[in-house]
């Protein structure tokens, strides 16, 4: 008898809960506007965006620089290593 009295609020408690995330939730979704209107209006040109090669020396430098970059070349097969 107890138990059930026990598992029963308990019950009730979990339902406030998710009921409270649900009305949330929904609030929420009222706030937030369709994602066109936060993605930026005008993409740059293409002659302005950077180049696959400018992006591998951009790397590049920084790895030097002490950065934590570790870059392969991944259309060449790997090396095995010695089993």
């Amino acid at each position: 008898m107890i138990l059930g009295r026990i598992d029963a609020r308990r019950d009730d408690y979990d339902l406030a809960g998710y009921s409270a995330w649900k009305n949330e939730w929904f609030r929420r979704q009222e706030v937030l506007e369709p994602f066109g209107t936060y993605a930026p209006k005008h993409r740059q040109p293409e002659s302005d965006r950077q180049t696959p090669q400018e992006m591998l020396a951009s790397l590049a430098s920084r790895a030097s620089s002490g950065a934590p970059i570790r870059m392969e070349l991944v259309d060449a097969p790997r090396p095995r290593s010695a089993q």
